[in-house]
């Protein structure tokens, strides 16, 4: 029982380790797919 609740609690660890990178990825690309197109937008608007 005791082993089965450590398994469980490594896995939940892992799964938190690989959930930080992908959240990291996930916001990097929601501000560049807003900022991206804002900044095409304002370089349109000045050239």
């Amino acid at each position: 029982m005791q082993a089965m609740n450590v398994h469980q609690v490594v896995q939940r660890g892992r799964g938190q380790r690989l959930l930080v990178p992908a959240k990291a990825l996930i916001v990097l690309a929601f501000t560049w797919g807003v900022l991206y197109p804002t900044l095409l937008w304002s370089l349109r608007h000045v050239f």
